[in-house]
């Protein structure tokens, strides 16, 4: 049974970033240094853990994060409160059992406990990630453009959050 979704603990940011790593190209690839970084300056960072491992894990930053990814600055031009959900990522053997789902309900929480009003985040759609949009859509995100950033072509999504 998997536990309730829980703040994304440091001491568990290898096993983490080591499902990060296994999703690449559909999240980033990054050194486990800079995942690091990503899971401080996030102002939402869940995990989804069982027999205390992360089997999914989710990074949220608001407009002020010191980060200069090109789609989370897409955002920060265009909205004023948000939070920007730079990744998802749920371990092969655990999804379509509503972990990224129980993720993003935990995410909508902190984002209105934030005072923001609207959640964003980037699909790939080169390398296609179809399964992801589907999933996105399904959960209310709708598409306000396209972006071509780091040989990758992406989906902008929005979710405007409801008082």
């Amino acid at each position: 049974m998997v536990n309730p979704i829980t703040a994304l603990l440091q001491a568990d940011h290898r096993l983490a970033w080591e499902l990060n790593q296994r999703e690449a190209p559909h999240v980033s690839s990054e050194t486990l240094e800079a995942f690091g970084r990503l899971c401080r300056i996030s102002a939402c960072a869940l995990a989804a853990v069982e027999t205390e491992r992360p089997i999914g894990f989710l990074l949220g930053m608001t407009p002020t994060a010191a980060y200069d990814s090109p789609n989370f600055l897409w955002f920060r031009e265009r909205f004023a409160d948000f939070l920007y959900v730079d990744r998802l990522a749920v371990d092969v053997p655990y999804r379509r059992r509503g972990i990224g789902t129980g993720l993003y309900f935990q995410a909508e929480a902190s984002a209105k406990a934030l005072g923001c009003k609207l959640l964003c985040c980037e699909v790939n759609l080169r390398p296609p990630n179809p399964d992801s949009l589907a999933f996105h859509l399904r959960l209310g995100f709708e598409k306000h453009g396209e972006q071509e950033a780091k040989g990758k072509r992406v989906a902008m999504l929005v979710k405007r959050l409801a008082p």
